[in-house]
């Protein structure tokens, strides 16, 4: 498909004179302006041109238009003071609008020293017959470039709780790889803390020796005393419980079950000693001791014999058997007699007459 396209530059009156914003026959016209960020919809005559013009700070900004399928030309043009109106022309920058897009985007770039600059835009219709409608939207393109603010928010919250989240389950995985690791001691160390607090030395102890590593307890030493009463270093003893649940010396349990049941032992002899006690004592007081017959006493016979004629026999009455034992002689001689009858007699054996 071909066709031609011609351009005529359409009449302009433009006085030399005209003070910005005027233009035209005798300056009776005004160029319109156009704010940043708004939109602007404008009916431009079939083969006109229609001039407007916005001022920019030092950002860059592009145009955007909506020319709806219809042939447009541009042209801008840019000053930074401005006092006599120049309108654009087809000559200057001038940009033929494509008809076969809906929208396009033209970049205005800032590239001079001042903080502000005029933009005079100018817009052809090339329709020649009909008026045609055009939409055009002043934007920064950094602006439209940056993130939107909820979208970054959005992100930071993403990125926090994924961060949260990540500690959490680092903070369970060490958990349960120190358990898989961990050697669990055959003592529990709650128990071990409960029945076995740890103690200092005392001046009293100093000459007890610890029976796991053998040396002697030093001042202000921490130990350990075992529900068996049974003294340890506190490392020695927690060293030794972490494979064995129970007393180096005596072999007595350290599980808790058997503490329990240690203590409750004690508890019930202890009680029991009580109750005889005082059962004793009211006997005693009831019933007072009375002199011992020796009648009741084992009876030892003797025998005589031809080879033999002297018995000697060695008595140990002392409770504690501190004393020398206390010997007794007898003649074994057919003339004597042969059954003898023995006695305590002021603590000691003798032989009674009777």
């Amino acid at each position: 498909m071909y066709f031609n396209l011609t351009l005529n530059e359409a009449k302009q009156y433009i006085s030399p004179t005209c003070q910005f914003p005027n233009y035209g026959q005798n300056c009776s016209l005004s160029i319109q302006q156009i704010q940043k960020e708004f939109s602007v919809t404008i009916l431009i005559l079939n083969n006109t041109w229609f001039y407007a013009y916005t001022i920019l700070d030092d950002d860059n900004y592009e145009i955007v238009v909506e020319n709806e399928n219809s042939l447009f030309g541009i042209s801008i043009i840019s000053f930074d003071n401005i006092n006599i109106t120049a309108l654009p022309s087809f000559f200057l920058n001038f940009i033929v609008l494509k008809s076969d897009r809906d929208q396009q985007q033209i970049s205005l770039s800032n590239t001079k020293q001042s903080s502000n600059s005029i933009y005079i835009i100018g817009l052809y219709n090339f329709n020649s017959t009909q008026i045609q409608k055009i939409t055009i939207t002043i934007t920064n393109s950094i602006k439209n470039e940056e993130f939107p603010f909820w979208a970054t928010m959005l992100l930071l919250s993403i990125v926090i709780f994924g961060l949260i989240l990540f500690i959490i389950i680092l903070s369970n995985f060490r958990q349960q790889y120190k358990k898989l690791t961990q050697i669990k001691p055959a003592l529990d160390r709650k128990v071990f803390q409960k029945f076995m607090p740890t103690l200092k030395i005392d001046s009293k102890m100093i000459s007890e020796t610890c029976s796991v590593c053998l040396v002697q307890f030093e001042l202000k030493e921490k130990y350990c005393q075992t529900p068996c009463q049974h003294y340890f270093h506190q490392q020695c003893l927690l060293d030794w419980t972490t494979k064995q649940a129970n007393c180096p010396v005596c072999r007595q349990g350290l599980l808790e079950n058997e503490i329990i049941q240690l203590l409750e032992a004690k508890s019930n002899r202890n009680r029991e000693t009580k109750e005889l006690n005082i059962q004793e004592a009211i006997k005693s007081k009831d019933n007072p001791p009375q002199s011992q017959t020796y009648r009741d006493l084992p009876f030892l016979q003797l025998s005589s014999s031809p080879s033999r004629t002297q018995y000697k026999i060695e008595l140990d009455n002392s409770p504690q058997a501190g004393n020398s034992p206390q010997i007794i002689q007898f003649d074994g001689s057919p003339q004597n007699l042969t059954n003898r009858n023995l006695c305590f007699q002021s603590d000691v054996i003798v032989e009674s007459q009777n």
